[in-house]
C-alpha cells in the first residue's frame, strides 16, 4: 500500500506559480500464522492462528519495536498476551511471517 502527502507550495522563486512535491511513504501488509501449539503461563497458542498487521516498517514486524504491532494485533483478535506467552517478549519461533 502506498500512502501519498502531497505538499502544494505557492511560490514564484523559481518562476513556477504552484509547484508542488509528492512525498511516498511505504507501509508492508504482513500476515503472521501460528506455526505449531504453545502451551505457556496459561496461554494458549492453537497452531494456524493468524492475524495481519500493516506495519510502517518494511522487514519482520516480530523483530521491529519489540513486536508491538503483532502484539496488538493477537491482543485485539485472539485477547492473547504473546509477551506473556514468551517470558517477555514474542517467540519469533513459533510464528511464520509472510509479506503481502
Amino acid at each position: 500500500m502506498l500512502l501519498f502527502d502531497i505538499y502544494i507550495v505557492n511560490t514564484t522563486r523559481f518562476g513556477v506559480k504552484g509547484a508542488y512535491s509528492c512525498k511516498k511513504n511505504q507501509m508492508a501488509l504482513f500476515k503472521i500464522t501460528a506455526k505449531q501449539n504453545s502451551y505457556s503461563n496459561g496461554l494458549r497458542l492453537e497452531k494456524g492462528m493468524s492475524v495481519e498487521v500493516a506495519s510502517k516498517y518494511t522487514s519482520n514486524p516480530i523483530s521491529v519495536n519489540g513486536g508491538q504491532e503483532v502484539q496488538d494485533a493477537f491482543m485485539r483478535i485472539y485477547g492473547l498476551d504473546l509477551k506473556k506467552l514468551g517470558g517477555g517478549r514474542i517467540p519469533a519461533h513459533l510464528f511464520e511471517v509472510v509479506k503481502i
